[in-house]
């Protein structure tokens, strides 16, 4: 039987701690707030209905609105057990730029009549935490003010208007400001029909009737920040007199066209985004314009829903299997190429399945940056690994992108902070060649154009499972020109002969967007195609003879990859199988090569296991060359120069069971 006995005065002390009072109100609401829900409520309960409602609601019926919301509810996460999650990096990239979370502030029109400081509070908070901010051609703010409070990535959603020389002032004065992307709105050529503000009278600025008037009885302090705070307008237009309807439906231009965002695109410097492209039909009429593929950008964050975090979203996926079929159909030979800067298994699901393919090709991020770190470490290990999960089956009629350098910068967003750190040692001593999460260089400054380094780099690229992508320029060695801002660095133009503006342009050298490349290494008057076509030995020369080599052997675009065994920490090897095509395809035929690569600084011996090749012979796919066969214990035995490589047919290679 427990006893009992009276409790000690210290003890009975010890338990009364009361938990020290916060003396804000605004905190106390505040810290009460759990979720978005929660905050809605005392949104709800503190603004008047027709602010709320403005905010909160949606057009017509709110069809969309609901179904958003369902298809989030409709997501189940599934997580990996047993990881180590005591260091969580949550950044990403979003529209080839740095956020330290998967989302952003979106734009909100007239965002001042919700909270007092509107455009300014979200700016700063963007700024605090390194997110995106949004600013709508309908907000309170001016453009410049929102630069000067958010120094980071800052985007403009732009409406056409009738006068299209409001609009074109706007981009102007956007770009001049700093932002970085520009959303062109196509949903909404005239103001939707908001069937809330209608009922509620909503009007800018806010108009005193006897129904907001009853209304404002229960929220004094809302109405005394509209009283004493500056008059509620929008910075970007003039005549704010009306309805919001009215408003939008005089200045919004229902003749908008593709015209129009041709004119845009050609103004704009930065990232440009067509905010509300809503069937399919919008992309074919781009087939018909003649692309030959379609860039998914930033595919993962096509659709967003208010509770989700707007990643990978089932609607997008549904988006995508729809856009396949009809390329698909009406336009066989054209492709769909997916950009989502994660990990092989996440970026897989784009491609969708057999039964219901999406994306064509996906850029396959993780191995560049292990290209680069095993060519200064000299240790091969995080290739392998990162090959190893990275080309593992995809559906039928879908492949990976290989690429070693992009108009962005490389990203170093898939490594761990040691790795990033390393990265920045060797290949961005100088702060100016940095950039987000990633080096802003070209890739044979990155390589201190050492050409055997840049040969390996190539072999590597050309052998990968997939198609490689080449950036324009790479082929000849062009270098960049970090004293431009951000990724201008190697976006510079193209140089084609050592004439005028590197033969790019004959406009007036200071009228170019960017200037040529006019470094004592990289000068345009050298470096340039004309020069290198009348050199055998340049780098586009060699470069087009591995083109004509891996063109003449299929298995190195269609083959499977498998990763072989080394016994040298510096060599990496893999093997590309291919079983020929059905068909009487000239030169697609059955072929197995062996692709060894060695990232040593020295000359280097190496024992390669390849046990279902035992006794094949092998022969060079540059040179035509024999080399001692595979042993009977299937191991070869292969001699390297300091960063040398080889393409190794494996003839006779029937498979053996092990």
């Amino acid at each position: 039987m427990v006893q009992r006995k009276f409790p000690n005065p210290v003890d009975v002390f010890d338990l009364m701690r009361f938990k020290k009072p916060v003396w804000s109100a605004k905190r106390r609401r505040l810290a009460a707030a759990l979720t978005i829900h929660d905050l809605r409520t005392i949104a709800k309960r503190r603004t008047p209905k027709a602010a709320f409602d403005y905010i909160d609601g949606a057009a017509d019926g709110e069809i969309s609105l609901a179904r958003a919301r369902q298809a989030w509810e409709d997501v189940e996460f599934h997580p990996d057990i047993l990881n180590d999650v005591s260091k969580v990096d949550t950044s990403t990239t979003v529209l080839g730029g740095t956020s330290a979370y998967p989302f952003g502030l979106a734009p909100i029109g007239f965002s001042r009549i919700g909270q007092t400081e509107g455009e300014l509070g979200g700016a700063k908070a963007a700024a605090a935490f390194g997110i995106p901010f949004s600013l709508s051609t309908l907000g309170n703010t001016a453009i410049e003010t929102v630069a000067a409070t958010n120094p980071g990535r800052n985007w403009y959603q732009l409406y056409v208007m009738k006068q299209r020389e409001i609009s074109y002032g706007l981009v102007e004065r956007a770009a001049a400001a700093g932002f970085d992307t520009l959303m062109f709105t196509v949903d909404a050529p005239i103001g939707g029909n908001r069937l809330r503000d209608t009922r509620n009278g909503f009007s800018i600025p806010p108009q005193l009737t006897l129904g907001t008037l009853m209304n404002a009885l229960p929220r004094p302090w809302w109405w005394w920040d509209f009283l004493t705070t500056p008059k509620l307008e929008f910075a970007s237009l003039k005549s704010t007199g009306g309805t919001v309807g009215e408003l939008l439906s005089s200045a919004m231009d229902p003749t908008i066209s593709f015209a129009d965002l041709d004119t845009i695109r050609g103004m704009w410097p930065g990232r440009l985004v067509v905010k509300g492209v809503q069937n399919v039909a919008d992309s074919k009429r781009l087939a018909d314009l003649g692309v030959d593929g379609i860039r998914l950008d930033a595919i993962p964050y096509l659709y967003e829903s208010e509770e989700g975090d707007g990643e990978g979203e089932p609607p997008t996926h549904a988006f995508l299997r729809e856009m396949r079929a009809v390329v698909d159909a009406e336009f066989p030979g054209r492709m769909l190429l997916a950009e989502a800067n994660a990990w092989p298994e996440e970026v897989a699901t784009y491609f969708g399945t057999d039964d219901a393919p999406e994306a064509h090709m996906a850029f396959d991020f993780p191995v560049m940056p292990r290209v680069f770190y095993a060519l200064r470490s000299q240790h091969a290990g995080e290739l392998v690994k990162v090959l190893q999960t990275a080309h593992a089956e995809v559906p039928d009629g879908a492949a990976w992108g290989a690429f070693l350098r992009n108009h962005d910068e490389l990203s170093l967003e898939m490594v761990s902070e040691e790795y990033r750190h390393a990265m920045y040692g060797w290949y961005a001593y100088d702060p100016r060649m940095r950039a987000n999460v990633g080096i802003r260089r070209r890739l044979a400054p990155l390589l201190d154009n050492d050409r055997e380094e840049i040969e390996l780099a190539h072999a590597l690229l050309l052998s990968l499972a997939g198609a490689p992508f080449l950036y324009y320029g790479d082929e000849i060695g062009m270098g960049d020109n970090i004293w431009l801002p951000d990724r201008d660095a190697s976006r510079t133009p193209m140089q084609w002969n050592p004439d005028r503006n590197a033969g790019f342009s004959s406009a007036d050298p200071g009228k170019l967007v960017l200037p040529v490349v006019q470094s004592l290494v990289y000068h345009y008057q050298h470096v340039n195609v004309e020069a290198q076509l009348a050199q055998s030995r340049s780098l586009l020369r060699w470069l087009r003879g591995a083109l004509h080599v891996r063109r003449a052997h299929p298995v190195l675009a269609l083959g499977s990859l498998a990763v072989a065994a080394s016994d040298h920490e510096s060599v990496l090897a893999f093997v590309r199988e291919y079983g020929g095509s059905e068909g009487d395809i000239a030169g697609d035929r059955a072929e197995h090569v062996l692709c060894v690569f060695s990232f040593a600084h020295t000359a280097v011996s190496a024992r390669v296991a390849l046990p279902a090749y035992a006794g094949a012979s092998v022969t060079d796919l540059f040179g035509g060359g024999r080399f001692p066969a595979v042993r009977e214990d299937g191991v070869l035995e292969v001699t390297l120069g300091p960063r040398g490589f080889y393409w190794l047919k494996l003839e006779q290679a029937v498979p053996r069971a092990e």
